[in-house]
């Protein structure tokens, strides 16, 4: 129940009320702000109408609907059944990898459920600015420091833990390989068009269509500690202290097919590079079609 007397601030439709200490203030909102609000709103009603689907995977992995409401209602909307319930597998350690001040909602949501235990790194920033990449090395180290049998990695910023971890576990080991990787929709192989029909191939050979999540995402995945220590080895070759930004290589990759003949090498998208890498692991890696992982 909401407690009025705190200080709140409420965004509905075209005003924004400020409740607190028993008085109650309103102001217009500029429209293009009403109608971003009226945008989550509608967001927020269509995933409490898929919570029971999307509930059957265990992140859900989806900037559109983790940001469509403050942190505190979408915990409380999708974990609800699960508070306190749950607890993290010994053999399985859980890691987030970022820099905030503050906790991220997919911290907020462990701590709902139950889950303390988890592992936050902060990646060293060689310039001072952040690049995907720079979690590549972050991972492999505390890999090589953990004891445990199983990571799972999780992106923090927009994803929620929607059930019981020990599912990662079951489904990597269902899928017999060292490596479970979520999956997306979404392309990008403009540097590597010789990549694309790989995972075309492999998603063909398990009964999916091109036209599903059949592309590796790195926002979501869970291995054997001994296996990520081998791929993230690899990946880090193609880390360097001058890696490009989200945005230049979104820009360039855009361009669609693009010579690099050094590409991965600081492109600094780590999906790209795990993707770049994914046919020389193939027999080792398997990805996600059902979504048991992760809700996209």
């Amino acid at each position: 129940m909401l407690n009025l007397r705190q200080s709140t601030t409420f965004r509905c439709g075209f005003t924004v009320l400020q409740q607190g200490h028993g008085q109650t203030n309103a102001k217009p909102l500029p429209a293009r702000d009403a109608a971003s609000w009226l945008q989550r709103g509608e967001r927020f009603f269509r995933l409490l109408r898929l919570r029971q689907t999307i509930r059957q995977s265990l992140v859900l992995h989806n900037a559109t609907y983790t940001n469509c409401a403050p942190a505190p209602l979408l915990v409380r909307a999708l974990c609800g059944p699960d508070r306190g319930r749950l607890r993290k597998p010994a053999n399985l350690d859980i890691l987030l990898l970022h820099n905030r001040s503050q906790k991220t909602i997919l911290e907020r949501s462990l701590e709902y459920v139950g889950i303390r235990d988890y592992a936050v790194v902060a990646p060293a920033l060689p310039r001072g600015v952040w690049r995907n990449t720079y979690k590549l090395p972050a991972a492999l180290r505390f890999a090589k420091a953990s004891t445990s049998e199983y990571i799972l990695y999780i992106d923090a910023d927009d994803a929620i833990l929607l059930g019981d971890p020990a599912r990662a576990i079951a489904s990597l080991e269902a899928s017999g390989r060292d490596c479970l990787f979520s999956t997306t929709r979404y392309r990008d192989y403009g540097f590597m068009p010789d990549v694309e029909p790989v995972f075309v191939a492999e998603a063909k050979q398990a009964g999916w269509t091109d036209s599903a999540n059949i592309h590796l995402n790195s926002g979501v995945f869970v291995a054997r500690r001994t296996f990520l220590i081998e791929f993230l080895e690899a990946a880090c070759t193609f880390v360097t202290d001058d890696d490009a930004s989200w945005r230049e290589y979104s820009r360039q990759s855009g361009k669609g097919r693009v010579k690099n003949p050094q590409f991965p090498l600081g492109c600094g998208s780590d999906q790209a590079i795990f993707r770049f890498l994914f046919p020389r692991f193939r027999s080792q890696i398997a990805l996600d079609y059902e979504q048991k992982l992760a809700f996209r």
